[in-house]
């Protein structure tokens, strides 16, 4: 009960709060393996600049997370998130143009809203953003071979 009345107070929808997302950069490893790996480490810090300024006006952190992951940490809604998403979509779209780059790039997301009460939750809720993150991989795979 307490909760509802916070959420009226502050005026802000019922799915706001911290979102994890995880994100992997689309077909990395054709790139390093067909124009080698300068190139691909070129790939990976465009797509970590395009990333920095999607996320600069929200609150939170994007970290690299190895390889040719990132994760963040945002406050967000679903509305949000969804803009996001089209934000990340078209400022790799913008470098692929600006750049001249023979490969397109792209993301895979998976996001997964934060309650956290223990460190198990936090596991969790990785894993739940990571297997998201592998079903938009999944299905971009598959709309690919088409």
């Amino acid at each position: 009960m307490p909760e509802l009345y916070l959420q009226k107070k502050e005026k802000k929808s019922p799915d706001e709060g911290w979102y994890l997302i995880m994100m992997d950069i689309d077909r990395f490893k054709h790139v390093n393996d067909t124009y080698d790996h300068l190139e691909g480490d070129h790939a990976l810090q465009l797509t970590a600049r395009a990333l920095q300024q999607c996320f600069s006006s929200r609150s939170g952190c994007l970290v690299r997370y190895g390889g040719d992951e990132f994760a963040a940490v945002i406050k967000s809604n679903e509305d949000d998130l969804c803009q996001l998403k089209a934000e990340i979509t078209e400022a790799l779209h913008t470098v692929h143009n600006d750049y001249k780059l023979k490969y397109p790039l792209s993301v895979s997301m998976g996001c997964q809203r934060l309650i956290v009460i223990n460190e198990q939750d936090i596991i969790q809720s990785m894993k739940k953003a990571d297997e998201r993150m592998y079903e938009m991989k999944q299905r971009r795979k598959m709309e690919n071979a088409e």
